[in-house]
């Protein structure tokens, strides 16, 4: 389009304002989830769950105690956390998951990502575009 007359520039990454971003939405969704519960009188566990019945789960809390659930209908939401690949050395600093990636104190050169699905994307500084693979 440059021959048209537009230009557009590089793009700049504000890496405070994108954690700032990324945090008032995460603010939001958890925080209206648990609004939406109290609105339609949901009780909310938090912990390990392991169910004992069709209608029953135990829970095992943070700290260790356990209490047990009955419930005619039940939503488990059971979060995510990253797959830990038995050939990388997860010791090494270099080596982080997508929730690091989210924490870096700057934008890496070059960046090798391991990953499927939306969090599996990679930069290509040379066209500036976001890729996925």
């Amino acid at each position: 389009m440059s021959g048209n007359g537009l230009a557009f520039a590089a793009p700049t990454v504000d890496l405070d304002a994108l954690r700032g971003w990324k945090q008032s939405v995460v603010d939001r969704l958890t925080g209206g989830l648990s609004g939406l519960a109290k609105q339609r009188n949901v009780t909310t566990v938090v912990g390990t769950g392991k169910f004992t019945s069709p209608n029953t789960v135990e829970v095992t809390a943070d700290d260790g105690s356990t209490s047990t659930v009955s419930f005619e209908q039940a939503i488990i939401a059971a979060g995510s956390e990253p797959v830990t690949l038995p050939f990388v050395p997860h010791d090494d600093p270099r080596v982080i998951n997508s929730a690091g990636a989210l924490e870096l104190d700057g934008i890496p050169e070059r960046l090798l990502i391991l990953g499927g699905g939306i969090i599996g994307l990679r930069w290509r500084p040379s066209t500036t575009s976001w890729a996925r693979r």
